[in-house]
This record gives C-alpha cells, sequence and structure tokens, in this order.
C-alpha cells in the first residue's frame, strides 16, 4: 500500500514527470553522440587519451558517481539490514550512479588511463578513509558501550541493532571503497609531495586526532567525577568511557597503519609536508595546554584570594586539567620532532617557510596577549 501510494504521488506530479522525461529524451541522445565521437577520437589519435582534458573528463565523473554513490549504498545496506524495507528511489539512484562509475572505471583501466588519474585515486582514497574513520568509530564505540551496558546492567537508549548494523555498513562501503582506490593502486604509487600530504595529513593526522579526542573526553569523565562530584551513578557517568576507547582504538590503528606505510618506502628528505604536519600538531597542543594552564592559574589566583570554589567551578577545573593533560604531551611530542628536524638539518630547517610562519605566530600572538593584559592590569 505504501508503495502504491508512493507511485501514485510521483505520478501525479506531472511537472516532475515532465521534466523527467525531458532530460532523459535530450540527454541520453547527446550523450550517446558525444561518447561515440569522443571514442572515435580517442581511437584514431592516441595522443588525445594523454590529454588533459580527457584525464579531467574521467576524474570528475569518477569521483563525482563515486560520492553520489556511497551515501546510497550506505542507506541501502542499511535499509536491507534493519530497516522496513528498500527505498525504490534509492536502489534505482545506487544502480545508475553505481553504473556510470563502474563503466568508466572499466574504460579506464582496460585502456590504460589510469596513470593520469592519480589524484583521482587519492581523492577516492581519502573518500574511502573518511567513511571507514568515521563509521568504523561510532560502531566501534557502540559495541563497547552495549557491552559496557551489559555488564553494569544500565538498560540501553536506543534500539541496539540500529546503532551497531548501521555503522558496520557504512564501516563495510568505506573499507571496500579505501581498498579500491588506495590498497589496489595508490599505496604503490609515486611518493609525490601530494601522495605524502594525503597519507600525513589524511592517514597519520585524521588518526591522531581520533586518539586526542577520546583521550581527552575519558580523562575529562574522571576528573569531572573526582572533582565536580556529577549527579547520577558511578555506572551511568562513565558509560562514555568505552565510547571514548572505540575512538581511540580507531586512531591508534589508522596512525600505526599510516605511519608504517611512510616507513616502509625509500629515504627521504624531510619536506614541507612533514614541517606543516610537525608545526600543525605542535601548535594545536600549544594552544590547548595553554588553554588549560591559563584556567588552572586562575583558580588558583582565586583560591589564594579565598574566592569559594563551586560545583561549576569544579567542573570547569576539571576541564582545564583535561586541556593541559592532552595538550601539553602532544606539544612536547611534535615540537621535540621539529627540533630534532632543526638539529639535524640546521639553516635548511631553521630558515623553512613552516617554521617561520609558526614562530611568527606563536610569539607575535602571545606577545600580543601579554601586552594586552598587561595594559588591562596597570588599568
Amino acid at each position: 500500500d505504501a508503495a502504491a501510494t508512493a507511485a501514485q504521488e510521483i505520478t501525479t506530479d506531472t511537472g516532475a514527470v515532465a521534466l523527467s522525461v525531458a532530460f532523459v529524451v535530450v540527454a541520453v541522445p547527446a550523450f550517446v553522440v558525444l561518447a561515440v565521437v569522443t571514442r572515435r577520437r580517442l581511437r584514431d589519435d592516441p595522443k588525445e587519451a594523454q590529454s588533459p582534458g580527457w584525464a579531467l573528463y574521467l576524474t570528475l565523473v569518477l569521483f563525482g558517481s563515486l560520492v553520489t554513490t556511497v551515501p546510497l549504498l550506505i542507506t541501502l545496506f542499511g535499509d536491507l539490514l534493519v530497516g522496513d524495507g528498500i527505498d525504490r528511489a534509492v536502489l534505482v539512484n545506487a544502480v545508475i550512479w553505481g553504473t556510470v562509475w563502474a563503466v568508466h572505471s572499466w574504460i579506464a583501466e582496460r585502456d590504460g588511463y589510469e596513470p593520469n588519474l592519480r589524484l583521482e585515486h587519492l581523492m577516492g582514497s581519502f573518500v574511502g578513509l573518511v567513511v571507514l574513520l568515521a563509521a568504523g568509530a561510532v560502531a566501534a564505540a557502540n559495541v563497547l558501550v552495549e557491552l559496557y551496558d551489559v555488564a553494569a546492567g544500565i538498560e540501553p537508549i536506543g534500539p541496539t541493532a540500529e546503532q551497531i548494523v548501521r555503522p558496520l555498513a557504512a564501516a563495510a562501503v568505506g573499507a571496500a571503497v579505501w581498498g579500491w582506490y588506495w590498497l589496489r593502486t595508490t599505496v604503490n604509487d609515486e611518493r609525490t609531495g601530494l601522495w605524502n600530504a594525503y597519507v600525513l595529513l589524511a592517514g597519520v593526522l585524521s588518526g591522531v586526532v581520533l586518539v586526542v579526542a577520546g583521550i581527552a573526553t575519558a580523562v575529562f569523565r574522571v576528573l569531572e567525577w573526582v572533582l565536580a562530584d556529577p549527579s547520577g551513578t558511578a555506572a551511568e557517568h562513565f558509560e562514555v568511557i568505552p565510547a571514548a576507547l572505540g575512538v581511540v582504538a580507531v586512531g591508534v590503528a589508522t596512525w600505526a597503519y599510516h605511519r608504517h606505510v611512510l616507513d616502509g618506502g625509500p629515504e627521504r628528505e624531510r619536506t614541507e609536508v612533514d614541517r606543516v604536519y610537525d608545526y600543525l600538531l605542535a601548535g594545536a597542543g600549544l594552544v590547548v595546554a595553554a588553554g588549560g594552564l591559563a584556567t588552572l592559574l586562575i583558580y588558583a589566583l582565586w583560591a589564594i584570594a579565598g574566592t569559594e570554589i563551586t560545583g561549576s567551578d569544579r567542573s570547569v577545573i576539571a576541564v582545564a586539567l583535561t586541556l593541559l593533560a592532552v595538550g601539553a604531551p602532544l606539544w612536547g611530542i611534535y615540537w621535540s620532532r621539529a627540533q630534532r628536524g632543526r638539529n639535524r638539518l640546521g639553516a635548511a630547517e631553521a630558515q623553512s617557510t613552516t617554521r617561520r610562519t609558526y614562530l611568527f605566530i606563536v610569539l607575535g600572538i602571545s606577545g600580543l596577549v601579554a601586552l594586552v593584559n598587561m595594559i588591562v592590569l596597570v588599568y
């Protein structure tokens, strides 16, 4: 009945039907004619296959159809496993866009165009990695929370199958895309600056972010329980810690794998990508640690002055301690790496644009903050 009602609603919208028919009647013959002409040119002139225009066309079509197909497949598999049934519109769109991607991928592989599509391979690897990490972190968190709820005797908030199966389905789709693009070809491509940027920023940095976020969440929950005395039972308060540990596990796996990929390659000089990575994380750790330290000093001065520290203040202190506990090691590790590069490379590292920019920003902002606060204090 629901399908019949939906079909009736669609067919009664004559404007939408007319627009769809117009697209099909005009676009399909035009595409066929252009495809035949293009195929003939590629056959008659082998140099045409190496042209930037053909590579750009394949890159746009493959990437566009990929990012359109992935969410459709996630929805389709999720509905198939735990939903009320398959949405026919989603199925049709998934088949159409999946066919577009498969046909163009087959053409690129059959005629040897893939070496010119390294940018598209990196973009596809990035899409698969993002979906895999996001869905994998959610799935791991939900599984561990469910196990914790069973052990602690806590009633789950929502339907367990929905919370676990859908993220797992999304993770499976992301893993398939990432495996096709990364493991099949891109991992063995030439290690250009763009390749290194992907591994360092999309791979290693994303793993670091997940690890730091998970550890920070767990540390804050512990400190909040010790300092702020929140309401509720201990089992309910610490329910988020298993989820944080699941995120940490996914982050550690991502971080370790991409570091292994980098270390497993040939020896290479320190590049600007390495510098951006080190100084970016060092700067993030410095900002986080400085915010936590400043907050702690404020409350220390309040305590010396005899100001009463209330329950909400203790929660802020817990946040500050968390920021300091997470930010200080992050800054220390990556600033030490940068300093080792400075000692090893000498002037080449000291005069690099990335290091100078980092020092300019850190010294400039800290000096400006100190100057403004001194003015306020004197006033």
